[in-house]
């Protein structure tokens, strides 16, 4: 039912994963944020039964330059397993137009790696978490 519930609130919301936007937006788009830190900049949100974390490259003005999901019990703080399908929604919002490709030479058991036009996300099935950066 809590995957179900999750799943619906990820197809509900218009815009997920944002490389590019600065804080403010990311806290538009997340809430406020429920931790923070300034080197290096990030902050941290919980959003829909996500623990979202969006890191910050102040050379670049406070752009986003990397996002973390994962899925974080609040009580025991153990990470449960995203789904597929929940993996596919995120890599498919962040794809600023452009088509993720798995990378099936460096995905293994443990990890799946895709690749597009200026970025790279990668999914452990070890630490349950979908890693979405630019590559520059």
């Amino acid at each position: 039912m809590k995957t179900l519930i999750t799943f619906l609130l990820l197809c509900a919301s218009p815009a997920l994963a944002r490389l590019g936007e600065t804080r403010e937006q990311c806290e538009a788009r997340y809430g406020k944020a429920v931790a923070g830190q300034s080197d290096p900049p990030a902050s941290m949100h919980e959003k829909a039964g996500l623990f979202i974390i969006c890191k910050y490259d102040s050379a670049e003005g406070g752009k986003c330059r990397g996002i973390v999901f994962n899925r974080t019990d609040p009580v025991s703080r153990k990470k449960d397993p995203l789904m597929k399908v929940e993996i596919e929604i995120l890599l498919k919002a962040s794809s600023e137009g452009g088509e993720w490709v798995k990378d099936s030479i460096f995905s293994s058991t443990d990890e799946d790696i895709w690749r597009r036009e200026g970025a790279k996300a990668s999914y452990s099935h070890l630490t349950h978490d979908l890693v979405i950066i630019h590559k520059d």
